[in-house]
């Protein structure tokens, strides 16, 4: 598995859904900085929740189509994909995304 500080082609995470609405300007926030530098994939639960994230992305000052961003309509139920997100592992010069299963 790749180490935290080696380099990174993008950063994924999960917009909050309706009981996270409270993480939402934050996420939008450090959204708008990430596409500055990296690409970065979000993960939405429903279009409503697609609707939601890219108006905040508005309101935070940057564009919900910028180039560096990748929407996924994916279930999920928290904000927190470290708990279900991938991992990405390497094999040889390979990245590949592990299966828990």
């Amino acid at each position: 598995m790749p180490a935290e500080w080696e380099p990174q082609e993008a950063i994924w995470l999960q917009w909050p859904g309706e009981w996270e609405k409270t993480y939402e300007e934050a996420f939008a926030a450090f959204s708008c900085i990430i596409i500055q530098y990296e690409k970065l994939h979000v993960l939405y639960q429903s279009p409503q929740v697609l609707h939601q994230a890219r108006a905040a992305l508005l309101s935070a000052g940057c564009n919900p189509d910028h180039d560096f961003i990748t929407w996924h309509d994916i279930p999920n139920d928290s904000a927190w994909m470290r708990d279900n997100g991938p991992v990405f592992v390497e094999e040889g010069r390979e990245i590949r995304v592990q299966n828990w299963q």
